[in-house]
């Protein structure tokens, strides 16, 4: 069964919501901050940067093979890093339309993504 471990994970462990200075990444009217998508993708992490004025989005890749994410987002931003665990960017992301990053990953991999507001 594709995305077992997504279903377990959502299953057995309730999200855990806090509103932080909505200020710095207004969102838009009737649309969430972000989404998701792709097989085996599950959702970690969503924090503000130790260093910076930015979010930090951690997740990680739950299968044996290479795989795609996409992160649709809910507001708008000027620029997105795939970094390490410590948030220290590795490369630049490519954003499509301001608000969709594509995200290529490898097997087990864990991802860290540092969003700048726009």
């Amino acid at each position: 069964m594709e995305n077992l471990a997504k279903y377990a994970l959502e299953y057995t462990t309730p999200v855990r919501v806090y509103q932080n200075d909505v200020r710095r990444m207004p969102q838009h009217a009737g649309s969430s901050f972000m989404e998701l998508c792709g097989n085996n993708m599950i959702f970690s992490a969503l924090k503000m940067a130790e260093q910076e004025d930015s979010a930090v989005l951690r997740f990680y890749h739950a299968a044996d093979q290479k795989g795609t994410a996409e992160l649709k987002l809910g507001v708008q931003i000027k620029e997105a890093y795939l970094c390490d665990l410590r948030e220290i960017p590795i490369c630049k992301l490519t954003i499509q339309d301001a608000r969709n990053i594509i995200i290529p990953v490898g097997p087990w991999e864990i991802v860290t993504v540092k969003l700048v507001p726009a």
